[in-house]
């Protein structure tokens, strides 16, 4: 073999090696990079379904005083607490819901960690698994949950305004949906809690009115409806982000968010 062929020979081979190592690299990186992601989603989900879970569960959202020690705080910023009320439950009894009992339930945002943590303390005959500060999450870069309401409308004889059932919160706006789609609408502050109103031109029978609110002022305001039909429904509106780094030191983010509305009302 003439030195001219070891070279080329050579090249080649380098260039084959060259070629296989960039293969190798990217395999590696997309392997790391799936397995991050994987491993987000599935414990975005987990934890996301838990706090619906407990939430469609709850009879009223606490936001007041404290609770052993738990600040109960509506939680519209990274490092507070959600703490939910619910009734108790027994599979051995007759009722199986035990009205009664309440059960606490509290989601807590450890920021310095990055943790999501659930303890849950059942009230006496309550069955509900005790948990104290258990970890639901990791990697938890950001937890937010607000609140917020929905009226209903049986609509007749061409009625254009609605009024709103409970305070709506602080800089928040409204939503209409008429049978379901959007519509324009405006707000005045006429009313107990301010009424909104649609053009007389507007078709439609079922009206729904949307609205975030503050759950201490929510409570309180929907005490003096009697009829349990005539009640909006509380929802809660629940977003996590996870981060996490990777083996080149670059991060991965992934928000996942849900809905859930408590037990006073499913609309």
């Amino acid at each position: 073999m003439t030195l001219a062929e070891v070279t080329v020979a050579a090249t080649v081979m380098g260039m084959t090696l060259t070629a296989a190592l960039g293969i190798s690299g990217a395999v590696t990186r997309a392997a790391d990079k799936n397995g991050i992601e994987n491993r987000q989603v599935g414990d975005a989900r987990v934890a996301l379904d838990e706090v619906l879970y407990q939430t469609r569960s709850a009879s009223a959202v606490l936001t007041d005083g404290t609770l052993a020690g738990f600040p109960l705080v509506r939680t519209s910023t990274n490092g507070s607490t959600v703490v939910l009320a619910a009734p108790g439950y027994n599979p051995a009894s007759s009722t199986v819901i035990l009205p009664t009992v309440t059960d606490y339930v509290i989601f807590q945002y450890d920021a310095g960690n990055k943790r999501l943590l659930q303890t849950t303390r059942p009230g006496t005959g309550s069955v509900r698994p005790v948990r104290s500060s258990y970890v639901l999450a990791k990697n938890v870069s950001g937890f937010r949950c607000t609140f917020r309401a929905r009226d209903y409308h049986l609509r007749s004889g061409g009625q254009t305004s609605f009024p709103l059932k409970a305070t709506l919160a602080t800089g928040a706006s409204t939503v209409v949906l008429v049978d379901g789609v959007e519509t324009p609408h405006t707000r005045s502050t006429s009313g107990t809690f301010g009424t909104v109103s649609i053009g007389s031109a507007v078709t439609g029978t079922h009206v729904e009115v949307i609205y975030e609110v503050n759950p201490t002022s929510f409570a309180t305001d929907i005490a003096t409806i009697l009829t349990e039909g005539d009640r909006p429904a509380l929802e809660a509106v629940v977003e996590l982000e996870f981060a996490e780094t990777d083996s080149r030191r670059k991060t991965r983010t992934l928000t996942l968010n849900g809905a859930a509305r408590l037990r006073n009302r499913r609309g």
